[in-house]
């Protein structure tokens, strides 16, 4: 895993795993490779999740979290979480307070933010647009 070059998210440890790998936003917009997990794949299939990017991440020892942000111009609303740990996840002004084990879904276009607990995991999963792969 390396660290999180998202400005909102120092700190943070990822990796971009299966699907279409690390989307690089500018003119024109561009991915990188992602690394293959054939187990993982497996398991969101069977949760009946359709993505394109997944996005693997660890809060570390210091519980690095992500501030307020909206996902980026290449993702659809709809996302995905899967919280392998404790988290306070807020997202349009609602806090939810996981434990570990949670699937929830939610509008990425909306602000949200996340709070872990030290050595927290998480996947989170999004589908392309259409219009934005059109200019990969």
């Amino acid at each position: 895993m390396g660290k999180d070059v998202s400005s909102y998210a120092r700190g943070r440890k990822r990796l971009w795993l299966n699907g279409l790998g690390e989307p690089f936003l500018g003119s024109p917009p561009r991915l990188s490779p992602s690394f293959e997990c054939q187990d993982i794949h497996r398991i969101i299939s069977d949760l009946d999740i359709r993505y394109d990017f997944c996005l693997a991440h660890y809060s570390g020892d210091s519980a690095i979290g992500i501030k307020p942000h909206r996902d980026a111009s290449y993702a659809n609303p709809l996302a995905y979480g899967i919280n392998l740990g404790q988290c306070r996840f807020t997202c349009n002004g609602e806090t939810h307070h996981l434990t570990g084990g949670e699937i929830y879904s939610f509008n990425c276009k909306q602000l949200h933010s996340a709070e872990p607990a030290p050595h927290r995991w998480a996947l989170n999963l999004w589908t392309a647009k259409a219009a934005w792969l059109a200019h990969i």
